[in-house]
């Protein structure tokens, strides 16, 4: 996957641009190459992954974090930034986890996720696609993968993710709201994650805008699938 990021990074960044409209010689041309660094990010994460699952390889279990402390009875894990990268790419930014009061830290493990067939409809306003990494090495899921009509990066996925895609881990599928539709109430799809505006969400979960307020009284969300 890190060799197929690389090879296809400079593609990726300028199909980004493309469908920004950030053209040369067009009105943004001053933000040309902006979108490279969204697209940077999901080298960073792959990195990061791959450390990981280094890590379990050899020792059987996930990088512990980076340091744990206690707050009024809450342990507290401190699981960002991890090396260089992420405090270039990031500054100032910290990532913790809360844990519930009396609750004790335990390391998880991808494999011990159950499995099943995981839904990613892709955001329109960000080019990293990193929902597809989450759901298949993080959460042990098959994934489909959907890209959004106005950010359509199907072309540059299909190579990106070409290893998980010719081991049958993925599949990546363009189109628009029907064939979004379909996959939402496909009955082999165990779970679905979204990036998309409000009305979007309120279709899938409440269904077409005219029953919207009926199923939201009886409280008949849709689809079933965890969302």
């Amino acid at each position: 996957l890190r060799i197929a990021a690389e090879q296809n990074f400079h593609e990726w960044a300028q199909l980004s641009d493309r469908l920004r409209g950030y053209e040369p010689n067009g009105p943004f041309a001053h933000c040309v190459g902006s979108t490279a660094y969204f697209v940077g990010q999901y080298g960073n994460v792959l990195n990061g992954l791959i450390t990981s699952f280094g890590e379990l390889a050899r020792t059987a279990s996930l990088p512990a974090p980076r340091s744990v402390r206690t707050v009024e009875g809450q342990q507290v894990a401190t699981v960002f930034p991890n090396g260089f990268l992420d405090k270039v790419m990031y500054p100032d930014f910290v990532g913790e986890i809360w844990l519930e009061p009396g609750a004790q830290l335990q390391q998880s493990a991808p494999q011990q996720q159950a499995a099943g067939v995981a839904l990613v409809l892709g955001a329109g306003n960000y080019e990293a696609m990193l929902e597809v990494l989450q759901k298949a090495f993080i959460d042990n899921k098959v994934v489909v993968f959907k890209p959004n009509p106005v950010n359509d990066l199907s072309a540059v996925a299909g190579k990106v993710f070409a290893p998980l895609i010719r081991r049958g881990y993925l599949a990546v599928l363009s189109g628009g709201a029907d064939v979004g539709a379909a996959l939402v109430n496909h009955e082999s799809v165990d779970e679905l994650i979204m990036t998309g505006g409000c009305a979007t969400y309120d279709r899938i979960v409440w269904g077409p805008p005219d029953q919207q307020a009926a199923n939201q009284q009886n409280g008949s969300k849709q689809p079933t699938t965890p969302f």
